[in-house]
């Protein structure tokens, strides 16, 4: 027993520097984690992360869907009379289709809507004769993945209308921009 007592009243000199050296890996763990996760810089960096996940998900999505679009020609000659062809047939949904797709692949609505209300206006020849007389626009070509028709009145001189076309470089063919 009294070895006990001995051995119990000996100081132990290993005890304090082990709780030192635990409190050290525990700050240490803690800064650690604070930078990894709970600093506003690592929220920033998660927040990064996530928005750049999104923009390549969104090119993905848009590449796939311009790729995909088969609606309309080689040249923007040829998207025109796509376009005239099915406006001469009263088929506003194909020729809606002629016209750029929106950021999401999708067909722009405010066309189709624009479309079917020449078509319930019953001026839908009208404007087919008037894009028989459109001419190409050499002048101003800000890029060769752009490309203009004009329709200027015969009796006046004055411009009718304006048609600007882009070359879809995923699929290959020549799209109404505007119109």
């Amino acid at each position: 027993m009294d070895k006990d007592r001995q051995n119990a009243a000996r100081p132990r000199p290993w005890r304090p520097v082990l709780v030192g050296i635990g409190a050290l890996v525990l700050v240490f763990a803690g800064y650690v984690l604070w930078l990894a996760f709970l600093s506003p810089e690592a929220a920033r960096e998660r927040e990064a992360q996530k928005n750049l996940a999104a923009a390549q998900n969104f090119m993905k999505t848009y590449e796939t869907a311009m790729t995909a679009d088969t609606y309309g020609g080689k040249t923007p000659q040829e998207t025109l009379d796509l376009f005239i062809d099915a406006l001469k047939q009263g088929d506003v949904d194909l020729a809606s289709k002629y016209f750029m797709l929106k950021a999401d692949g999708s067909v722009d609505e405010k066309w189709v809507n624009a479309l079917n209300q020449i078509k319930n206006d019953d001026v839908l020849v009208p404007l087919y004769n008037k894009l028989l007389r459109a001419t190409p626009y050499t002048k101003d070509i800000s890029s060769p993945e752009d490309y203009k028709f004009v329709v200027i009145n015969n009796k006046t001189g004055n411009l009718e209308a304006y048609i600007n076309l882009e070359f879809n470089k995923y699929s290959g063919i020549w799209k109404i921009e505007s119109m």
